[in-house]
């Protein structure tokens, strides 16, 4: 993976968490950054679901109740989606696989 996606994260992670609050949660007994949990899946969500051949300039907009993210994207498939016979399908695999090996994703998604 090219060195440029992993900087790209960390530029968008030092983004977020300059200009978002820490707000720490409990999971179990242990105090964690609800933040930094929340930038690491979108964050890492919109460079492996990205369409890289896309010219469309991606970005991560932070507003007052929301953070938004605009990234250029194939669509696999037209119509509704349908929970119950929803399959993944990843956009970039080798992406995902190495955020999940470097710890920055848990799984396999589609981007939806």
């Amino acid at each position: 993976m090219s060195s440029k996606i992993l900087h790209t994260y960390d530029r968008m992670f030092d983004f977020g968490q300059k200009h978002l609050n820490d707000l720490h949660v409990l999971d179990g007994i242990q105090s964690v950054s609800a933040r930094d949990a929340i930038l690491r899946e979108i964050i890492s969500n919109s460079l492996a679901h990205r369409d890289y051949s896309n010219g469309y300039i991606a970005k991560m907009v932070i507003e007052k109740d929301r953070i938004l993210i605009e990234n250029g994207n194939r669509a696999h498939g037209l119509g509704a989606l349908n929970i119950r016979d929803f399959k993944p399908f990843p956009k970039n695999p080798t992406i995902s696989k190495i955020f999940r090996e470097i710890g920055l994703a848990d799984e396999l998604g589609s981007g939806q």
